[in-house]
């Protein structure tokens, strides 16, 4: 049984972050032969194009950058087994992705290159009127 049916994080996009959560399961039936928790999975939700991974810990991490264009939110649904591999009721995992402003000029390069270009009409017209 998870500690949270259901988990919700907010991450920026761009950036690999081990850990995204940690997601925590406890074992009912507390038998002191099977009372720990062996393995976490992810089972559903966006999980064939998602890009994540969790460990034996709970915790979920991003396998590449995520890109707010790509995707602005992924749900995953986790299970926890205990040592007899029995399976828990699933936990939502709802993993937000904030869009991270880039600074600079749209466009910038073509402005670069309308200022290239009125410096080498100037330079025409100086070296046209002054060498002579």
């Amino acid at each position: 049984m998870f500690r949270q049916e259901s988990y919700t994080v907010t991450v920026n996009e761009g950036r690999l972050i081990d850990p995204i959560v940690q997601v925590e399961a406890f074992d009912h039936d507390r038998s002191p032969k099977f009372s720990e928790i062996c393995k976490y999975e992810i089972i559903g939700g966006d999980k064939l194009s998602s890009p994540f991974e969790i460990d034996a810990n709970g915790n979920i991490k991003n396998t590449r950058p995520l890109s707010f264009k790509e995707s602005h939110n992924y749900i995953l649904e986790v299970v926890a087994y205990d040592c007899g591999m029995k399976r828990s009721p699933p936990a939502l995992v709802n993993i937000k992705v904030n869009k991270v402003c880039q600074l600079g000029w749209k466009g910038m390069n073509n402005f670069k290159l309308a200022v290239v270009i009125s410096y080498m009409y100037e330079i025409a017209y100086l070296w046209s009127h002054f060498s002579g």
